[in-house]
């Protein structure tokens, strides 16, 4: 008996011919697989890191842009009903 209850995987010739391997040993090591998941993990994160840089900078200025038109839409807004007000006054 062992902590933990290990499995023991076992490799099929099929297995070994779907990835064009002769035999076992042609497999990367554990050590190269970790190595390699740790720099695409590192590159993964330093492209999200910097992808979500260039979409805060770019809506950082559409919001710039969205607050001008709403500007703009509130003095067309207030331009209407004083000239009808003015309207009404005259008649």
């Amino acid at each position: 008996d062992v902590p933990g209850r290990p499995a023991l995987y076992a490799t099929t010739k099929t297995f070994l011919d779907d990835l064009g391997l002769r035999t076992l040993q042609e497999l990367p090591a554990l050590d190269e697989i970790v190595h390699n998941l740790e720099i695409e993990t590192t590159q993964a994160t330093q492209a999200q890191s910097e992808s979500l840089a260039g979409q805060t900078e770019g809506s950082a200025g559409r919001k710039d842009d969205s607050t001008a038109d709403g500007d703009a839409g509130a003095t067309a807004d207030n331009k209407g009903p004083e000239s009808t007000g003015a309207e009404a006054s005259s008649v």
